[in-house]
């Protein structure tokens, strides 16, 4: 009941909104809406399931069952290791009165609210604070749709769509493969659902009426799209409405354009002020990432050349049938596909969508300028995804455009296509009135794909029949042409009902879109099966002391581990540190892959890591002769190491290493201030016996006579008592530094940090007894915090100036 009030509170801002935008949302199509966005998943709404696919939590230990089946749709295992621990940390660090600046239970500390994934600034996740957490993504999924829908209609009925139509490409939009699972759960959909709205308000602007109203929604909408969670979901977008908005001066469909870029500037900058906060911290995390570096090399490179080229012709089919090339689920996937079945079918609106977009090659009377433009956006985001040239070279040489995955341009067939779809739909009802022919033409468009179905159902068939895939293709097949001939009748009764007809297309995009969701995703699940507490774990909880974690190869898989509420060296995260994983690799086998494993978990380093407990499936042997069998149960055994070192510590002897890279914080690449000295660094293995640490000197030193005691850690802060007996005393802490970390002694003195042993935390203390305090925040937030309350500030003085101008010219009333 509580979903159900919040969407509809949700779908009542939406109707408030377009009211005071001046295009208001007609009740029955808002409640249609609303009701699209909930038959993808309808029990849910009304029973105590989740849509979210926790089968993949019982394939993971020690969550996993003895004789379950290997999880339903594989591609759907990043929301069980990435999506719902980010949001579980998230949570933990609200509950605990923080922000949600720091992941504490992943790689020694990484970046939570800087790994702009992680949405923990979006509205949605505030939102969907108010319910359990599985509850919350059946609501934030709905309302994605609902957004998705209704912005797609306004944006349709601003080119000059009308309304029926209009609510086609609503419903083919807010249904399409962009929204299906595992889209729905990621943050990618968060941005790709206001998509039309940005497009819709571009529009807008157009109108004289409500300019300043206009700029501010724009603003608005803007700043939520960069607190959505996935900037390059965001960058796409705005590339998108860039080519847009040229294209369509380019053509003469743009009057007045430098009043509009004007306005689009105000609203941006607006935008960027009012999210400095996370932006800033944002760009220092990327910066410093692993996947940055991993993405130098353009995906697209075996293809790339300055003579044309043929695209990757048998990826071509997947935005028409998205299944050609196998999902993985009922079909196993060909070997010569340009990636995984999310990303291939990622522009699928329908093939009824599809129908009545390629009404196009139907002639008649003339079409919207715009339309072309839409179609010269959605045959270069088929041709980017693809690698079709020189779409293949643009992509992946362009400065900021190269990091994009291009295989998700797939995305602006889905946002192109239905509003190409609801004109050509309102072109053949005006085409009505020279006679019936135009509908019977039309009619041949479903009759042409159906051919071109059965073409690459042929063309397959071989490569279906060896990996096992031809029964689902053949049903697919049928399916398709199925769908295909009732479009085909609906066309051509056209003539006789227009309005009745486009209905009923409607209707059928709908039915064939939720068709296709029921075979990506299977029935729901219980909250229960929501990484519930194992005997290994409680086992864990009850140890004392603050220590870390380390699985053996999937054994709580990263960032699972907050759910256990456990830390954990290893890490699965987008904004992972490049210094931090090499020094994990070099000194314990960790190379840089998606799904990463440590390969030496009797490594020295590990006891530097605060690893207390190695954790294996039932049965594993110990790691090494230091490790000691401490728990042994049916979900897993935990091995205690006998020489794991204290999160903060004394080394015996410090190595000084001279440098002046300790000044320029934040570094991206801590690894590189120690030149020289990582050789010895990575081949260490008396980790108390000896650290490495940047000074302004060079030589060599004696840790000193320290008592560390009373060290307490949560999300932003980690604090000691230190007892320095010697002249001076050197503490090492295996704290991950990316440049956020200060400090203080006594309340008051501020510490110098220094780096030790590569990426993490050192500090040099006078004699006497000491309390630090260590407090985090991403490198750029405050300075990012203090832009945004001067943008705040900005906005509130021109609001009230203003303000104050409009009583002035109000008319005096008479006495």
């Amino acid at each position: 009941m509580a979903i159900l009030i919040l969407l509809a509170a949700s779908a009542a801002g939406i109707a408030v909104a377009t009211r005071v935008l001046g295009r208001p949302i007609p009740r029955i199509l808002l409640g249609a809406f609303v009701l699209v966005a909930i038959l993808p998943f309808p029990r849910a709404f009304v029973t105590d399931c989740t849509p979210l696919p926790l089968d993949h939590v019982l394939f993971t230990q020690p969550w996993t069952r003895p004789g379950l089946p290997p999880p339903y749709n594989p591609n759907l295992n990043d929301i069980a290791t990435q999506i719902l621990p980010w949001a579980k940390a998230t949570r933990l660090a609200w509950k605990e009165g923080s922000l949600p600046l720091r992941d504490r239970w992943n790689g020694c500390g990484t970046p939570l609210a800087a790994n702009s994934v992680s949405a923990v600034f979006s509205p949605l996740t505030f939102l969907g604070l108010l319910l359990p957490l599985a509850a919350s993504y059946t609501l934030i999924s709905a309302i994605k749709i609902l957004l998705a829908a209704a912005g797609m209609w306004l944006w349709s009925r601003e080119l000059g769509a009308s309304a029926r139509s209009a609510a086609f490409a609503g419903a083919a939009y807010g249904l399409s493969f962009s929204f299906t699972p595992p889209w729905l759960f990621y943050p990618q959909s968060s941005v790709l659902c206001l998509w039309p709205w940005m497009l819709f308000l571009l529009e807008r602007l157009r109108d004289e009426r409500g300019r300043g109203t206009t700029i501010g929604a724009l603003a608005a909408l803007f700043a939520g799209i960069e607190l959505a969670g996935h900037p390059e979901t965001a960058v796409m977008g705005f590339l998108f409405a860039a080519i847009w908005i040229v294209a369509r001066f380019l053509i003469g469909d743009l009057p007045r354009p430098a009043r509009l870029i004007s306005a689009l500037g105000i609203a941006a900058s607006i935008a960027v002020g009012l999210t400095a906060f996370l932006l800033i911290p944002s760009v220092f995390a990327i910066a410093a990432s692993g996947r940055i570096a991993d993405a130098q090399r353009p995906y697209w490179t075996p293809l790339l050349s300055l003579l044309p080229h043929a695209p990757l012709w048998r990826a071509l089919p997947t935005a028409l049938f998205p299944h050609a090339l196998g999902n993985a689920i009922s079909s196993p996937m060909l070997p010569f596909g340009g990636g995984s079945f999310p990303e291939t079918g990622l522009g699928y609106f329908g093939i009824v969508g599809w129908a009545a977009a390629f009404l196009a090659l139907r002639p008649g009377s003339p079409r919207p300028r715009a339309e072309w433009v839409l179609w010269g956006l959605l045959a270069c985001g088929w041709g980017a995804s693809v690698g079709l040239w020189p779409l293949a070279e643009i992509v992946s040489y362009t400065p900021g455009i190269r990091f994009l995955f291009p295989l998700r341009f797939h995305s602006w067939e889905a946002l192109a296509g239905p509003a190409i779809a609801a004109l050509e739909l309102d072109r053949l009802a005006r085409d009505l009135s020279s006679g019936r022919r135009a509908a019977l033409i039309a009619a041949l468009v479903p009759v042409t794909l159906a051919a071109l179905a059965v073409g690459v159902f042929l063309r397959f068939r071989p490569a279906y029949a060896v990996i096992g895939g031809l029964p689902f293709q053949g049903r697919r097949l049928l399916v398709t042409c199925a769908v295909l001939a009732a479009t085909a009748l609906l066309l051509a009764a056209f003539a006789r009902s227009p309005g009745l007809a486009t209905t009923a297309l409607t209707v059928l995009c709908a039915a064939e879109l939720l068709h296709q969701w029921r075979g990506i995703s299977r029935p729901l699940y219980s909250p229960a099966d929501l990484f519930p507490e194992t005997p290994m774990i409680r086992f864990l909880h009850a140890q004392p002391g603050t220590f870390r974690v380390a699985g053996k190869g999937p054994t709580l898989f990263p960032s699972t581990n907050v759910f256990a509420g456990l830390e954990d060296i290893r890490t699965h995260d987008a904004v992972e540190r490049r210094d931090y994983l090499t020094f994990l690799d070099r000194t314990a086998g960790y190379p840089y892959e998606y799904f990463k494993k440590i390969r030496n978990l009797d490594a020295a380093s590990l006891d530097f890591l605060n690893v207390r407990y190695a954790l294996t499936g039932p049965g594993d042997p110990a790691p090494g002769t230091r490790w000691r069998l401490a728990y042994d149960g049916p979900d897993g055994r935990a091995f205690e190491n006998s020489r794991f070192l204290e999160r903060a510590f004394v080394p015996a002897r410090v190595r000084l290493v001279g440098t002046q890279a300790r000044a320029r914080e934040p570094l991206a690449d801590a690894n590189a201030a120690f030149s020289g000295e990582l050789p010895g660094i990575f081949s260490n293995t008396d980790w108390r016996g000896r650290a490495w640490v940047l000074s302004a000197r060079e030589g060599e030193t004696a840790g000193g006579a320290v008592e560390i005691s009373d060290y307490r850690e949560s999300t932003n802060a980690a604090a000691f008592a230190a007892n320095v007996s010697s002249a001076e005393g050197w503490v090492v802490l295996s704290l991950v530094q990316d440049g956020g970390w200060t400090a203080r002694h006594d309340g008051a003195e501020a510490v110098p940090l220094l780096r030790a042993n590569g990426p993490f935390l050192a500090m040099r203390l006078p004699r006497g007894t000491h309390r630090i305090a260590l407090r985090y925040s991403p490198p750029g937030f405050r300075a990012g915090l203090g832009l945004a309350g001067l943008t705040a500030a900005a906005l509130g003085i021109a609001a009230g100036m203003r303000l104050r101008r409009l009583r002035g010219a109000a008319p005096s009333r008479p006495g």
